[in-house]
């Protein structure tokens, strides 16, 4: 098998900013205090919503819970604009039976692709697709199962370690990631996590600007174009904007460096 870059977890597999804005508001106090349950949990929980309406509620939930309790004024202005891009976008893909994502990997790029869990495990895809490495930002490490078909492959791999909370550090793990994956960017990879839809979403876009030198509102219309309603639950759009757009000088001011390198 091909070499496997470090694994920064100790799950098994079982087949969602760096520095000030006080640590992206100290890490969202503490996730609000292990959450007041109530709204905040039925906000970022993925509930098995069962129609298209309702995952866009649940989303726009989301979307404006971000706004009202953690967002500047500006960053209000550019969630706005974030959510309405990707609504527009994701009306050029066939989305699944929720209204949400498409329904097979996405491809963004000439050799980068956006999908799931069972799309990494997807043999027969992998093989036709001719996928050559392979990044998980799943907190699960890879399963027996799959690094056997990953080593029947020829497979790069890398596990990037990543919760879909709220409270996760969005700017560390792009920082992680992005060594492995310029070193694969002649290698058709794909990028996954449990849906494809928040965590991988998240890096590729993060990739995409960073990298590969895209305008954000660019990468991001791109990626929903391809993947449908995507950032649909937690903090990261509002990470993303911290991370990746360029801020007023007077805002940067209170930022440290790391946080918006």
């Amino acid at each position: 098998m091909a070499a496997m870059a470090p694994d920064t977890s100790s799950s098994e597999d079982s087949d969602g900013d760096v520095g000030d804005v006080s640590d992206f508001e100290a890490r969202m106090a503490a996730w609000e205090a292990d959450q007041d349950q109530s709204d905040l949990e039925v906000v970022f929980d993925r509930a098995s919503e069962d129609q298209a309406e309702a995952t866009c509620q649940r989303q726009q939930r989301v979307w404006a819970l971000l706004a009202e309790r953690w967002a500047s004024p500006e960053e209000v202005e550019d969630l706005k604009r974030m959510k309405d891009i990707i609504d527009s976008a994701a009306t050029s893909c066939e989305l699944d039976d929720f209204g949400e994502l498409a329904r097979r990997p996405a491809a963004v790029g000439p050799k980068l692709w956006i999908g799931s869990k069972a799309d990494a495990a997807d043999e027969h895809w992998l093989a036709e697709q001719q996928i050559q490495a392979v990044l998980n930002c799943t907190e699960e490490a890879l399963s027996p199962r799959r690094q056997q078909i990953y080593e029947r492959l020829g497979l790069e791999y890398m596990h990037l370690a990543m919760h879909d909370d709220p409270s996760e550090n969005l700017a560390e793990a792009v920082e992680a990631a992005r060594p492995w994956l310029q070193r694969m960017k002649d290698q058709r990879t794909l990028v996954h996590c449990f849906v494809g839809g928040n965590r991988s979403v998240a890096v590729v876009i993060s990739h995409l600007v960073l990298d590969q030198a895209m305008d954000f509102w660019e990468a991001l219309e791109i990626v929903a174009a391809a993947r449908g309603r995507v950032l649909g639950s937690g903090s990261f759009p509002l990470q993303l904007l911290r991370l990746l757009v360029p801020q007023p000088e007077a805002d940067l001011q209170k930022r440290s460096v790391a946080e918006i390198s």
